[in-house]
């Protein structure tokens, strides 16, 4: 097995399209398939975890569980990708993330309104909220 020692891969015909090859020949663009934010966050304690990616703030509503996390690098649009999950708020129910908090909050480039749901479809403040986006960043 060979070994490949960088500090910067630049595209050949364009700086930043980088093809990798997965299995036997279908391509990828590596810069698609790299997350472009990772954010963990506690609502109880209203805290950011560290080594958080493009996570310009989280701002926690008196409302329970629901929070929108800001970006620091703008993505291109909002046809991102976002997969979420939360822990136990202690009561034994299934929590997850939804990406919207309600039908008139849409995405945006700067900012992901989310909600920490319980399996009862209520609401709840949790302390292990974690999202990763995938998209292109502008």
């Amino acid at each position: 097995m060979s070994t490949v020692t960088v500090d910067n891969l630049k595209g050949k015909t364009t700086a930043k399209t980088v093809t990798v090859t997965v299995g036997a020949s279908a391509t990828q663009s590596m810069e698609q398939g790299l997350a472009k934010l990772r954010c963990r966050f506690d609502q109880d304690a209203e805290t950011l975890a560290s080594g958080d990616l493009n996570v310009s703030s989280v701002t926690d509503f008196s409302t329970a569980g629901l929070f929108t996390v800001g970006v620091t690098s703008a993505f291109n649009d909002a046809l991102y990708s976002i997969s979420g999950m939360s822990s136990s708020n202690g009561s034994g129910n299934v929590i997850g993330i939804l990406t919207k908090k309600n039908a008139q909050d849409d995405y945006s480039t700067t900012a992901i309104p989310c909600a920490s749901g319980l399996a009862s479809n209520s609401f709840a403040d949790v302390d292990r909220n974690s999202i990763i986006v995938f998209g292109d960043l502008a």
